[in-house]
């Protein structure tokens, strides 16, 4: 179940990467050869009016958007007018940039219909841990907290970002009390260990929760407002791409390793793992009485928009690195064609993608054969 589910997920993802070129190619004039959902063989296939073959592939994973005169174009009868390599470098931009601005927009759009219907925490304190930083700086219930060591805070989840690797270091946190902005200088989070983990926390228990959008019992909080859910959407979006972000520096000096990255192989060991975890606490609480826990059905949905958010931010971030065979790679190469205002061989430049590919795939079996090992252990 959770294999078909991780499929399915994938499968969202790349294909609306894929809409993005599609439709961006289409408004630039630029002719599609293909348009395929899935990977391998063709199961099924027609051709449009406009000549474009739509197919639906073997292998039920991503699929591709073949354009006339691109690095991977067939032979095509296509008048040349409608070939991507005879487009105006502005135009190739727009249409390989338009893939990760889909992406984006897929995962800002799926976020406010989590957020519709959870709502969400404030970075709003309302309990204080006793004998903790917070409580002996002097912060009170009711207190916004806007900055975390001089980074700003938009949402809740931003809080215990920012405090990460921060225990027991001076930090300074900024709070709106009112109309009043109070900084306090030298706090020092604490570390405390939880299911076996360690983070850092200065000692907000809780904090305020705006109820869904979408949700009819308030149980005693305030309801989002629908600018309050789209804003609170907007950020959450940032805020993945900015942890993708992150991950690949922390990567690059050697803060992580590679150890910590998963290919498809550990996604969907992680995504199953959330699943059956999510469900059997989820019958533990309905054992015990609670009858405001959502049926098994609405959790896995939430699970599996959730992870489309997350691998849809994290797809638009990895496609922009500047590697041969990813689309940033492609642009630097039309930036370069832009600088010297002269295109670079089609071979020359087919040839490091495809040098890049070959690389990219030894990569991908690499992180599959760590995903596979931390799975039998």
């Amino acid at each position: 179940m959770s294999v078909f589910i991780a499929i399915i997920i994938f499968s969202v993802v790349v294909i609306v990467h894929e809409l993005g070129h599609f439709f961006a190619a289409r408004k630039c004039g630029v002719f599609v050869e293909e348009f395929a959902i899935g990977m391998g063989p063709k199961l099924l296939s027609r051709k449009a009016k406009s000549g474009t073959v739509y197919s639906l592939r073997v292998f039920p994973i991503g699929g591709f958007c073949r354009m006339s005169g691109d690095v991977d174009s067939k032979k095509t009868e296509a008048d040349d007018s409608g070939a991507f390599s005879g487009k105006s470098v502005t135009k190739r931009i727009i249409i390989i940039v338009a893939g990760v601005v889909l992406n984006v927009f897929l995962a800002f759009f799926v976020s406010v219909i989590i957020v519709g219907f959870n709502g969400y925490r404030e970075p709003v304190i309302y309990e204080i841990m006793p004998d903790s930083p917070a409580e002996s700086i002097g912060l009170l219930s009711g207190d916004r907290i806007t900055k975390i060591d001089g980074k700003r805070i938009n949402i809740y989840s931003e809080i215990s970002w920012y405090l990460y690797g921060m225990a027991g270091k001076e930090i300074s946190v900024e709070i709106k009390r009112g109309s009043e902005k109070i900084t306090f200088e030298n706090v020092r989070p604490l570390e405390i260990s939880e299911d076996g983990a360690s983070r850092a926390v200065i000692g907000i228990e809780k904090a305020y929760i705006k109820r869904g959008l979408f949700e009819s019992d308030l149980k005693g909080w305030e309801r989002a407002s629908v600018a309050g859910t789209v804003n609170e959407a907007f950020h959450q979006t940032g805020f993945y791409v900015r942890v993708t972000f992150v991950g690949l520096t922390r990567l690059v000096t050697n803060k992580l390793t590679l150890d910590d990255l998963s290919g498809p192989i550990g996604i969907v060991n992680i995504i199953s793992d959330d699943y059956t975890e999510s469900i059997e606490s989820a019958e533990k609480m309905r054992n015990e009485g609670n009858e405001d826990v959502p049926p098994n059905y609405w959790i896995i949905v939430q699970i599996t928009l959730t992870y489309i958010v997350l691998l849809s931010a994290n797809l638009g971030v990895m496609n922009l690195l500047p590697l041969p065979a990813l689309d940033g790679g492609r642009l630097i190469f039309l930036i370069i064609e832009g600088i010297r205002r002269k295109p670079i061989s089609p071979e020359r430049e087919g040839m490091v993608h495809f040098v890049g590919f070959v690389l990219l795939m030894l990569f991908a079996a690499f992180i599959a054969f760590n995903d596979v090992l931390r799975i039998i252990r």
